[in-house]
């Protein structure tokens, strides 16, 4: 299965038919997606060739907050923010969760120790939000 508007792919592990709400395994991640933001998508083959894919993508800033929302809202915006950063090409990002009860910050860190395209993240500089922020690099 495809999520819409974004590159992410996986398999479909449970499906929430009263909240209309489906599981889907992507890599070591586990993201709750709307039953009407997937798709089918084709199998992709392990084959090498010489083709050129051009990708568009969303992304228009570097930053995304994400302050004031649910844990179970931000997954899949925190993992797309960061695969259209990763396709933009970006060194960094910076993700503004807040310092409030800290439940977002964790499930934002917990996301960034699973995705494969992030080399390191840690807090923002005091001057810059400190704790109420967190700094993603991502693999080049």
């Amino acid at each position: 299965m495809k999520i819409k508007d974004s590159f992410t792919t996986g398999e479909i592990v449970e499906i929430d038919t009263d909240k209309k709400i489906a599981t889907i395994a992507t890599g070591s991640l586990r993201i709750k997606v709307k039953l009407n933001n997937l798709f089918h998508a084709k199998p992709i083959k392990n084959k090498q060739n010489n083709n050129v894919i051009s990708l568009q993508n969303s992304l228009d800033t570097t930053k995304l907050d994400i302050r004031g929302k649910k844990p179970e809202e931000i997954e899949f915006e925190v993992v797309k923010f960061i695969d259209d950063a990763y396709l933009a090409n970006l060194k960094s990002v910076e993700i503004i969760h807040g310092k409030g009860t800290g439940v977002l910050r964790e499930t934002v860190h917990h996301l960034l120790k699973t995705h494969e395209m992030v080399s390191s993240f840690d807090f923002a500089g005091i001057e810059t939000g400190g704790e109420g922020a967190t700094i993603v690099k991502l693999k080049q």
